[in-house]
């Protein structure tokens, strides 16, 4: 008698591999996707907080909240408060744009904010 696996045996494994897969597949997607909006969310502070520093080192003036002023990564970039070209991890894509910032009266402190198409 030969020993092995008979057709229905494997096709009966693969089906159940597969409804494994099925059910896993959202959990995971669902995982990466939400570990990429936080590390965009972590570049982004990163951002902000270069521009701070840059803010702190440099004379920028007090610009009202009616009309904020920016500063562009690339201006970061060339400062040396961005050591590289940034990366979207949602998009994979260069990141550009600008931070746009004023001086808060009330609060006696800068508000810095993203903008991906600056404006």
């Amino acid at each position: 008698m030969k020993k092995g696996f008979t057709l229905i045996e494997l096709l009966a494994v693969i089906i159940i591999l597969g409804i494994i897969a099925l059910i896993t597949f959202p959990v995971v997607n669902s995982s990466i996707k939400k570990s990429k909006e936080e590390a965009l969310q972590r570049t982004i502070d990163a951002i902000r907080q270069a521009s701070y520093e840059y803010s702190v080192n440099n004379d920028i003036g007090y610009p009202s909240i009616d009309a904020p002023s920016s500063l562009t990564l690339e201006e970061l970039k060339n400062a040396g408060f961005i050591e590289k070209d940034l990366v979207n991890p949602v998009t994979d894509e260069k990141m550009s744009g600008c931070i746009w910032y004023y001086y808060d009266d009330n609060s006696k402190q800068y508000n810095f904010q993203y903008d991906e198409e600056c404006s």
